[in-house]
């Protein structure tokens, strides 16, 4: 599963075959959720989600491994919400397919990053994201101080601390503990309306 406007991804050097029919396959790997690679791996050929869910209920008969390079459920794309191959893995694992995260929130993204870092503690680390639950709950999992950027994903389901007067952050902070303990995930430590570089 792939994109359809930024291409498939190179596997090159990686010694694996791209196939396009689930029964020759041995895992499934998702990036994208636009379409689905050729065999061969050069060409991508775009595919529905309806279309995706299909050929994921046939590999979870199969019992094949997926990979989810991406696990983010949605996106920000303007001011809508796009799917991305979290979800995938949500409808596999729903299906009785075994998906493996490779992103937020598993731990293995922080650690990589602290490497990248030139190692040292996690506590010299800090996520920022606006996905409550990769972004925020993957730090709290790998006990990573967390800010939440709520002019994101969840846009919609908070409130927007335009002054920062108090009786909005009271406000905003309810709303947000209720968000996340309806998500069953753990509270962040900052929060900001939105990052700028």
């Amino acid at each position: 599963f792939t994109w359809a406007s930024r291409r498939a991804i190179s596997l090159q050097g990686l010694g694996l075959e791209v196939v396009d029919q689930v029964e020759q396959a041995d895992f499934l790997l998702a990036h994208g959720t636009e379409a689905v690679a050729a065999a061969g791996g050069e060409e991508v050929v775009p595919a529905s989600l309806g279309q995706m869910k299909a050929l994921l209920s046939a590999a979870a008969e199969r019992k094949l491994p997926m990979i989810v390079a991406n696990p983010d459920i949605v996106t920000v794309n303007g001011d809508a919400l796009i799917t991305m191959p979290g979800t995938l893995a949500r409808w596999y694992t729903e299906m009785g397919g075994e998906a493996r995260l490779m992103g937020k929130p598993s731990g293995v993204v922080y650690e990589a990053a602290l490497k990248m870092a030139g190692g040292g503690s996690l506590n010299n680390l800090i996520a920022v994201g606006d996905s409550l639950e990769h972004d925020i709950e993957g730090a709290a999992q790998m006990s990573i101080s967390s800010v939440f950027v709520s002019d994101g994903i969840h846009k919609l389901d908070l409130p927007y601390l335009s002054n920062g007067h108090d009786h909005e952050r009271v406000q905003f902070e309810s709303e947000l503990c209720t968000l996340s303990e309806s998500l069953s995930v753990s509270m962040p430590t900052y929060y900001m309306d939105n990052l700028k570089w």
